[in-house]
C-alpha cells in the first residue's frame, strides 16, 4: 500500500483537529483579574456558554517550604456564570488557585498568582483533580 505526502497531511490534519472534540461539551472555569478593586473574577462556563454551576476554588501554595491548601469564598456576581473572590492567601510563596466546576465532564483549572497578583495562563486539567499537577508546579516553582 503506498501513502502520498498529501494523504498523510490530511490524515494528521484531521487526527489533531478532532483531539479536541473528545472533551467537547464540558465545564470549565477560568481565572481573570487583578480587578481595579484587587478582586479576582472566574468566568463557568459548559459546552462554551456561560454557565451558573457550583466551583469549588482552592488556593495552593507553599510558603517557607511548607505546602498549605486554603479554600477561596466565591461570591456570585450578576452576570450568568460569573464568580468573584478577593486574595486571602499570604503575598509571600508560590501559590496556584484550583478551580473544579462540578460534574462528571469538567476541566480542572490551574492558574499561578504571582506576589504582585497578576494572573498566569489558565491550565485545563482533564480527568484529574488537578492536585497532583498541582504539587509537580508546586515543586518546581518553589526551588
Amino acid at each position: 500500500m503506498r501513502y502520498t505526502i498529501q494523504g498523510l497531511a490530511l490524515a494528521l490534519a484531521l487526527t489533531s483537529s478532532l483531539g479536541g472534540l473528545a472533551y467537547a461539551g464540558g465545564s470549565t472555569a477560568m481565572v481573570e483579574g487583578p480587578m481595579k478593586d484587587g478582586t479576582y473574577l472566574v468566568r463557568a462556563a459548559h459546552c462554551g456558554e456561560p454557565a451558573s454551576m457550583s466551583v469549588t476554588a482552592t488556593a495552593e501554595g507553599v510558603v517557607k517550604g511548607a505546602r498549605r491548601s486554603l479554600p477561596i469564598q466565591l461570591t456570585s456576581t450578576r452576570e450568568k456564570g460569573v464568580y468573584q473572590f478577593a486574595r486571602t492567601w499570604p503575598s509571600e510563596g508560590t501559590w496556584i488557585v484550583r478551580l473544579a466546576p462540578a460534574g462528571r465532564d469538567r476541566a480542572v483549572t490551574l492558574v499561578a498568582i504571582a506576589s504582585d497578583g497578576s494572573v498566569g495562563d489558565n491550565e485545563f486539567v482533564w480527568k484529574s483533580d488537578g492536585r497532583h499537577e498541582c504539587d509537580q508546579k508546586l515543586a518546581v516553582n518553589s526551588k
